[in-house]
């Protein structure tokens, strides 16, 4: 597929769903070795390192959603867009390295890890030349295969990882198998992209410079609000809280998986649809329909039993995890339905808008999240992200809403959707006080219930599910 206003979202949402999976178990995996390893102070600190690589590395994704923006519309110049990427991608590693050795000391007293510079800018390295490229493959139609190269990086990561970690580097070994691992998928992006790179024009510079000037720090703000805990976890609390908010937020993973294939592919189906005067609202509203599909009994599911879902996957060393768990299945929820909004922002040109909602909310949440913390300890960090997100969603839903008539911020659907969660909540707490949770085995059993009575639940209800459920099967089968 070459023209991104052609992609079927429910299709390419399934196909890069078990795509999803799989990176999910091997992700899952690797906490539950990693945790038992690793001390939990170097475990923290490794999450602590991963948080500000990502959010330095903010201003190269930035600059690849106008890459994506640009590369999604018709008749784009992709070579001088290439070429573009690779210019400032290697004066950006040239930076970071340069910056790193300038913050060594910075760096290992608040990560608490002795190398930590060195892999902070192979992790830099590694992912400024991965992104761009996977942003790529999306606009030009592949959201899929953008998926299942990340898999592929999953599936290759956490071997590498166990090697590096098991053979004396520890913690920092967590960081070196990431890092080989993504640059090991680079060449298969590469490959899909198909593009050779050529010198850009001044046109095709002032182009990706009207977007970049409000997508980077976008970018940057967007980052710092997503990582905002982790960030005042460790310099209110230390290392050790922010290993029980990681392994918390590694159990809500899954609720992202559909928002973050539909984010792939929405916005440069919409940025396509628009540069050839195209409709897009029921595009946004199907999105917005299905894409808490998972998120929701995620929710449900942790609210109703987070302890024991917490203790059985990683010992009762981090059962202080456990209110963490139900605050950050919230905010996932929440989350992936303000996903869709952001997304069709930047798919209609406006970055900017994105750029003041999230500094708006990052703000919010700082000062929040700081008086929170100091008055009620770490789970206040948790409790104002669920109040930022609420707010962030609040205003690029109505923001959407005020440019695009017709839209259904509150589809029948997703009504559905919190109706078979709070079903599925209820035989769960029942089941819960009938079987005593001791094993992988009664927590699977109880989950395996829950789901079953989310799924027929959903199913029965619904009509637009089981509508949606068959013209996905139409699309697999064409």
């Amino acid at each position: 597929m070459s023209d991104a206003s052609e992609i079927r979202l429910g299709w390419e949402t399934t196909k890069a769903l078990v795509g999803k999976f799989g990176q999910a178990a091997t992700g899952f995996i690797g906490m539950l070795i990693f945790t038992r390893v690793v001390g939990k102070s170097d475990f923290g600190g490794f999450y602590l390192l991963l948080t500000l690589v990502m959010i330095a590395d903010r201003p190269i994704r930035g600059f690849g959603q106008a890459v994506q923006k640009r590369w999604s519309e018709d008749d784009a110049p992709k070579e001088e867009i290439l070429g573009s990427v690779l210019v400032v991608n290697t004066c950006a590693i040239l930076v970071a390295g340069i910056g790193a050795l300038l913050a060594r000391d910075f760096l290992v007293s608040y990560t608490s890890l002795e190398g930590s510079p060195l892999l902070f800018a192979t992790l830099f390295g590694s992912l400024a030349f991965f992104f761009p490229f996977q942003q790529m493959m999306g606009a030009e139609g592949w959201p899929a295969k953008q998926t299942w190269n990340d898999t592929l990086r999953s599936f290759l990561t956490l071997p590498l990882q166990v090697v590096l970690v098991v053979g004396g580097l520890g913690a920092l070994g967590m960081g070196y198998g990431l890092a080989a691992a993504t640059l090991l998928v680079v060449p298969v992006a590469i490959y899909f992209v198909r593009v050779r790179p050529s010198l850009p024009s001044k046109e095709t510079i002032r182009s990706l410079w009207k977007y970049t000037r409000y997508s980077t720090p976008a970018a940057v703000v967007g980052k710092a609000y997503d990582r905002i805990d982790v960030l005042l976890l460790g310099f209110l609390i230390g290392t050790t809280s922010v290993a029980n908010y990681e392994v918390a937020l590694k159990l809500t993973v899954p609720a992202l998986f559909i928002s973050g294939v539909l984010s792939s592919a929405l916005m440069p189906k919409i940025s396509n649809t628009i540069s050839k005067g195209g409709e897009f609202v029921e595009d946004i509203t199907n999105s917005v329909s299905y894409v808490s599909i998972l998120a929701i009994p995620i929710f449900f599911g942790a609210l109703a039993i987070p302890k024991p879902l917490v203790v059985t996957a990683f010992e009762p060393r981090y059962a202080e995890a456990a209110p963490y768990l139900i605050g950050l299945a919230l905010y996932q929820a929440i989350s992936t339905q303000t996903a869709i909004y952001s997304q069709t922002l930047a798919g209609m040109d406006l970055p900017n808008v994105e750029f003041k909602i999230r500094t708006i909310t990052l703000s919010f949440n700082v000062i929040i999240g700081v008086a929170l913390a100091l008055t009620i300890g770490p789970i206040g960090i948790v409790v104002a992200t669920v109040l930022a997100e609420s707010l962030k969603y609040i205003v690029s839903a109505g923001c959407v809403v005020r440019r695009v008539d017709g839209i259904d911020v509150v589809p029948t659907p997703l009504v559905m959707q919190v109706i078979s969660g709070l079903t599925m909540f209820f035989v769960v707490k029942l089941l819960q006080r009938k079987m005593l949770i001791q094993s992988w085995l009664d927590l699977g059993t109880i989950i395996g219930a829950g789901a079953l009575v989310y799924g027929i639940s959903l199913f029965t209800i619904s009509p637009g599910v089981r509508l949606t459920a068959k013209s996905v099967y139409r699309d697999a089968t064409s």
